[in-house]
């Protein structure tokens, strides 16, 4: 539906309707721009704890250095002065819906009409033995969330030595953005290529596919002389490389042995920390 075809004021009882966003990401925020665009006399106020936003799509460029933080680091001025959101920079600590009411860290409440829940995503420690948010903020950023995890990420890929190997353990399904792992992986390959020929990144897999398998193995394989895994191979074209060994990326499947059980972050050389895996 067009914005000029959309009228929210309808689903409103009489007077100025009162929209409430919990988060400002991506999400709340696009929703955001469109109600106003659709009814200007909509009220929408945006709940969100950070005045700055990092997106988290466009982060694996800056752990390779083609672009910096500040190239994802998006303000609030254009939602605020262009299209007249409101915002309260704070934390949503409940949610009344039967009094529509949002109660905020601060002491504060904001009654809405309607709610729009776009928090963003969390992340279950637990799964991993050794793997806590401290160690993830200190020495074993997953850096999924950009912001200073990345900066960190960085810094340990830029000092990590020509032989090196980085590992990248995906999440189970269900998560955000299925191909960002393998994106990322891609990515510092071609950077390694460059800087750190002989370096290797291993894809220490739960699963046994992944979003557009096929054609990122298809890719490692021509560019990388990675090996493309037997249960792969059905459909791929007759004139793939098949080198002996695994080459700069290798990916191992859950079935193979490739979910990760337990990590040790509390290694002094940080660059060679060792994981258990099946």
């Amino acid at each position: 539906m067009s914005a000029s075809g959309f009228a929210p004021g309808r689903a409103f009882a009489q007077g100025a309707p009162h929209v409430v966003i919990i988060g400002g990401g991506t999400g709340g925020a696009t929703a955001a721009k469109y109600l106003k665009l659709g009814d200007e006399t909509v009220k929408v106020t945006i709940i969100e704890q950070n005045q700055l936003y990092q997106r988290c799509y466009g982060s694996n460029e800056v752990l390779t250095g083609y672009i910096g933080m500040d190239d994802i680091t998006i303000s609030y001025d254009a939602l605020q002065s262009k299209y007249g959101v409101d915002f309260i920079f704070d934390a949503v600590t409940d949610v009344d819906p039967d009094a529509r009411i949002v109660r905020l860290k601060s002491g504060e409440s904001v009654a809405y009409d309607k709610l729009i829940v776009s928090p963003g995503i969390d992340f279950i420690w637990e799964g991993t033995e050794g793997y806590s948010e401290e160690v993830a903020n200190s020495v074993m950023p997953h850096s999924w969330k950009a912001g200073a995890q990345t900066l960190l990420l960085k810094s340990q890929i830029d000092a990590m030595p020509d032989n090196g190997t980085m590992v990248i353990a995906p999440p189970p399904n269900p998560y955000r953005c299925p191909p960002g792992p393998y994106e990322r992986a891609s990515l510092l390959a071609e950077m390694f290529m460059a800087k750190k020929p002989n370096a290797k990144i291993l894809i220490l897999d739960s699963k046994d596919g992944f979003a557009k398998d096929q054609p990122f193995m298809l890719g490692w394989n021509r560019l990388y002389g990675s090996q493309i895994p037997n249960s792969k191979l059905d459909g791929m074209p007759d004139d793939i490389n098949r080198p002996e060994a695994p080459g700069m990326i290798e990916w191992v499947s859950g079935s193979e042995g490739g979910k990760v059980t337990a990590v040790d972050g509390r290694s002094d050389d940080r660059h060679h920390r060792v994981g258990r895996y099946d």
